[in-house]
């Protein structure tokens, strides 16, 4: 049975039809759009001002793949995460903490990781960030500048791993521009969207940053994943289907032997028990479950 076609490709065909191509797409064509759908718990909520980082560890290297996460929390996970992208992921990491959590830097493992020139530090200018501040700060054009220049960007959560067992590898995915772990394309808010949940997630950099400065983020009634997912689409990015994003990453089912997991507590006890001897890495993570 054919799939019906995603909210950004019905939005392409019909600016098609009034004679506009997808490079001649302006925020004013969206922005009617996006007050047809309602509006989700976690749309994004900007804080006046902005956000503001402190760079502790950077560098101008460019990175084909890097990795980066946010958390601005005291969590043990935080380190396990980050280790298990060094080993098995692409790339060095960029850690975005908060003001509370820097006195971690002090611990070996971050300090060595530092020296070694595997892990990269951004202090953002707070320790609270709930899910409505999480999406806005992903959807900032501070927060794509702060990141280590790259290609490529895997974001990751503290619950979220890979599965060294896996047959996939990072490099399987890397043509995509948005390809997150897999998640049902109809959103809460109404529209369609593919690309998948972005707690595990390959970004491309340079569209990446070309949504949030194109188009109005202010305006925006969901997710910064559905961001992403809906307005790399609308720029002719490749975004991923139902069977890539169960291949790259496992979430709510366990379709695939999957290059990775986040936060399997959407499975049912029993899926999740059998994804748990494929990926018993997935188990110390903050899944709740």
């Amino acid at each position: 049975m054919p799939q019906s076609p995603t909210s950004a490709a019905k939005l392409l065909t019909d600016l098609s039809l009034r004679g506009k191509e997808a490079s001649q797409i302006e925020a004013e064509d969206v922005n009617e759009l996006y007050e047809k759908y309602s509006s989700y718990v976690d749309a994004p909520t900007f804080p006046e001002g902005g956000f503001k980082f402190k760079r502790l560890h950077h560098t101008n290297t460019f990175h084909d793949v890097f990795g980066f996460i946010v958390e601005t929390r005291e969590t043990p996970v935080l380190r396990y995460v980050i280790q298990n992208y060094l080993t098995y992921g692409e790339g060095p990491v960029h850690l975005i903490l908060g003001p509370s959590t820097r006195k971690i830097l002090r611990r070996s493992f971050f300090r060595n990781a530092i020296e070694r020139g595997d892990l990269f530090v951004s202090m953002l200018d707070r320790d609270y960030l709930p899910a409505t501040n999480y999406n806005a700060l992903l959807m900032s054009e501070e927060f794509w500048n702060e990141l280590i220049p790259g290609r490529k960007a895997v974001c990751f959560q503290t619950d979220s791993c890979i599965c060294p067992q896996s047959k996939f590898s990072l490099n399987d995915f890397i043509d995509f521009d948005y390809i997150g772990s897999d998640w049902k394309e109809k959103r809460p808010h109404g529209m369609k969207i593919a690309g998948g949940c972005g707690g595990f997630s390959l970004r491309d950099v340079a569209l990446s940053k070309a949504a949030v400065e194109r188009f109005h983020t202010n305006l925006w009634r969901a997710g910064e994943d559905d961001f992403f997912g809906f307005h790399i689409e609308l720029l002719q990015g490749k975004v991923a289907s139902k069977e890539s994003r169960g291949k790259f990453c496992s979430q709510s089912w366990f379709d695939y032997p999957s290059f990775a997991a986040h936060s399997v507590g959407h499975m049912r006890p029993k899926t999740r028990l059998e994804f748990f001897k494929y990926c018993p890495e997935a188990m110390v993570l903050n899944s709740g479950y």
